[in-house]
């Protein structure tokens, strides 16, 4: 109880600090101007990629930015603040200002962190911001917002492995009804689509992922089933052919990923007998005891129970559908996390069981993010800057798991996709 009552108190004070009380947020510009203002002043101005408003920014002054860090609580005195904001912004690696980002950059989309509303000054939305990055140097920019999951994968160690970096953004979650099944296997379609529903031609990469959940909102089990890929023939970025790995249909990959891989009992042949479970209850999807991983009477039985508290309405079954999107050309080498520095923010947790302690399982977060993508003549999507939308990751911008997300998720944060050009 006691423990229960000091966890309360901790986090209402850690709330209390938070950055969302001093309204900090973040901008994502589409730039159309940098110059000085007739005091000398240096700003940004454009269009918010977010809300769409006319806006401008510029760049706070060391003593600003001190106030900002003690009323942060970062700092504890205007002394040390002052020192440290100096130390960043004139020190070995100084701030770049806005005018080296017009002309040394050549930004036509920029991002700023941790920025102080001004208020509404002649016509625009005014800002003023701690630090600025280049998102582009392109004319034209398209957009990815939603709930992102960032993954990384260092496969070198094994025959022809690489280092590989994607984003997985949630484009649905909802609950399997018994009483809908074919409206139920079409989520699975729709998750597992090869190309964009509005454009039929580009490419779309994605998986549908399941929970299986008790009446307490607990996870019982789980299971993914990825798309099916396959050698296709198109051409590259210059137009010359070139063969690509490109996913198939759902019903191929349905049927793939419920084959059995050989590889024996594990986890994920595992989730497969599960995933005929879910299917055979919800989508009348055929299925035979023989496909099973086991034969043994006790692993059949567990199966056929899960499958009965299924039918009897004891357990749940939480979906989600996600579109998958890989990072471009940077050196996938500087996008692994470095021990507390994580370019790719990557967020996860440790799970804990009801004795609060660690289970050894890590459980993957998502956040609201900004994606932006530079579009190649393939027409394929690749990520070339991303960031969170919310500055304060204790209200709007916190990481949930899958378990956090609800139904609604389409009114909360939509995935949503726009493109821009100057």
């Amino acid at each position: 109880m006691s423990e229960n009552f000091m966890s309360s108190l901790a986090k209402i004070a850690k709330n209390g600090d938070s950055a969302n009380s001093l309204n900090i947020t973040n901008i994502y510009l589409q730039v159309t101007d940098i110059s000085n203002d007739q005091s000398g002043t240096t700003y940004a101005t454009g269009i918010n990629l977010i809300t769409g408003e006319n806006t401008r920014v510029r760049m706070s002054s060391i003593d600003e930015s001190a106030h900002d860090l003690v009323a942060m609580k970062k700092e504890s005195n205007l002394v040390n603040a002052k020192h440290t904001v100096t130390r960043l912004y004139a020190g070995q690696k100084p701030r770049e200002e806005l005018i080296a980002k017009r002309d040394k950059r050549r930004a036509s989309y920029l991002f700023f962190d941790r920025c102080f509303s001004l208020g509404n000054q002649n016509g625009y939305a005014t800002y003023r911001s701690h630090w600025a990055n280049t998102i582009s140097q392109y004319q034209s920019l398209e957009t990815v917002t939603g709930y992102v999951n960032i993954q990384y994968k260092d496969e070198t160690n094994v025959p022809n492995g690489k280092i590989r970096a994607w984003a997985n953004v949630l484009e649905f979650c909802r609950f399997f009804n018994i009483e809908e099944k074919a409206k139920n296997f079409e989520m699975i379609a729709f998750a597992l689509r090869q190309t964009l529903a509005k454009t039929n031609n580009i490419m779309r990469e994605g998986r549908f992922q399941a929970e299986i959940i008790d009446n307490n909102g607990n996870a019982v089990a789980a299971f993914n089933i990825p798309q099916k890929y396959v050698e296709t023939q198109g051409r590259d970025s210059q137009g010359k052919p070139s063969i690509y790995m490109a996913p198939c249909d759902p019903q191929e990959s349905i049927s793939t990923f419920l084959i059995d891989d050989g590889k024996g009992a594990n986890t994920f042949s595992v989730s497969k007998d599960i995933a005929r479970i879910v299917l055979s209850v919800y989508c009348d999807y055929p299925y035979s005891q023989q496909d099973f991983i086991s034969q043994e009477a006790d692993y059949i039985q567990n199966l056929e129970h899960l499958k009965t508290r299924l039918l009897n309405g004891e357990l749940q079954v939480k979906v989600f559908g996600s579109r998958t999107y890989r990072f471009g050309r940077e050196r996938m080498t500087e996008l692994a996390p470095k021990q507390r520095f994580n370019p790719l923010k990557i967020f996860s947790r440790e799970v804990y069981g009801p004795d609060n302690l660690p289970t050894g399982e890590i459980e993957q977060l998502y956040v609201p993010m900004l994606l932006g993508m530079q579009v190649a003549e393939t027409g394929r999507r690749f990520i070339v800057f991303h960031n969170r939308i919310h500055y304060d990751t204790l209200g709007h911008g916190k990481p949930k798991s899958l378990r956090e997300l609800t139904d609604d998720l389409d009114k909360v944060q939509p995935l949503k996709t726009k493109s821009f050009t100057l």
